[in-house]
């Protein structure tokens, strides 16, 4: 399960990485005159997986006759990604209002580089806390092996006691939960 989630985790991360400069491309196939499908085309035709597998069967779908908005609707279904739930909502509101798509996606590439900068500085301002918290995670069970190398039988009267044992790891388990909890946020 571990390796599951890390792997979509690695393919959203892909995913997001590649969206702005998808959408700058896209804009820029706007802006020749070509269609929003035949831009998602290009997209499929020029970027990498995962992006261009999920662009291209988007496009697909639209050539196979499903409508444009449900195609992007399952577009934002599959990959979940906020980014691209923006996408789909504004080429929405964009086909039943009108306006100039290549700008809006232009203000999206940006809107998405932002985030990933403001990602970052967040990463590094609470590296900090990620490392104090491993250090404070980890030093109880260091102790407990070293104690038991240096003095066995002190440490032996302690496993006499397994509910302290269990309450010792419910209370590192509660602090690693709290610790993530600040550390990690959405924004």
């Amino acid at each position: 399960i571990l390796y599951l989630s890390f792997k979509r985790r690695k393919r959203l991360n892909r995913l997001r990485e590649q969206l702005p400069d998808a959408f700058d491309l896209m804009a820029r196939v706007l802006r020749a005159g070509q269609t929003v499908s035949q831009s998602m085309q290009s997209v499929a035709d020029e970027f990498d997986q995962p992006l261009s597998l999920e662009f291209l069967y988007c496009s697909e779908q639209m050539n196979l006759g499903l409508s444009a908005e449900q195609a992007l609707r399952e577009l934002a279904k599959r990959t979940g990604l906020l980014e691209i739930k923006i996408f789909v909502l504004s080429v929405v509101v964009h086909r039943q209002t009108g306006g100039n798509l290549a700008v809006l996606l232009d203000k999206l590439a940006h809107v998405v580089r932002e985030r990933f900068r403001i990602r970052g500085m967040i990463d590094s301002l609470t590296a900090q806390g990620r490392f104090q918290a491993g250090i404070l995670l980890s030093l109880p069970p260091a102790m407990f092996v070293l104690l038991l190398f240096l003095h066995y039988e002190y440490e032996m009267i302690l496993l006499d006691y397994p509910l302290m044992i269990v309450f010792a790891l419910g209370m590192m388990g509660a602090g690693a939960l709290w610790i993530r909890r600040i550390v990690n946020f959405d924004y």
